[in-house]
């Protein structure tokens, strides 16, 4: 089985986590409809006024265009902003190959206290 999520379907704990939708190259989508059919999702957590994290950024960039190149469902990243400034958010999130929560949610801006 795929631990309580079906063949095909996200766990809904992925919505409840990432919020319901994400950016991608097309716009905001469903975050149901970004990660369906992938086998792993990986959370990148990163800043543009980190150096390592742009340095990281650009290797991710590049093996997740290979990878989803041999196969499209195994492994979905998804950005997670530690950006101060939405701008620096703003010019990294339509230059990679994977899609982002979007800014104002990945500071917390809007969401409930967890715990």
């Amino acid at each position: 089985g795929r631990s309580g999520a079906e063949a095909g379907k996200p766990s809904p704990s992925w919505v409840s986590l990432l919020g319901p939708t994400l950016l991608t190259a097309r716009g905001e989508q469903r975050v149901e409809d970004v990660l369906k059919d992938k086998q792993r999702v990986a959370l990148f957590f990163a800043g543009q006024d980190c150096e390592f994290c742009r340095a990281l950024q650009r290797w991710m960039n590049e093996t997740m265009c290979e990878l989803q190149a041999s196969d499209p469902n195994d492994t979905e990243v998804v950005y997670v902003a530690s950006d101060v400034y939405s701008d620096s958010f703003a010019g990294v999130s339509h230059s990679q190959p994977f899609p982002a929560v979007p800014y104002y949610r990945a500071q917390g801006v809007g969401s409930l206290a967890r715990g």
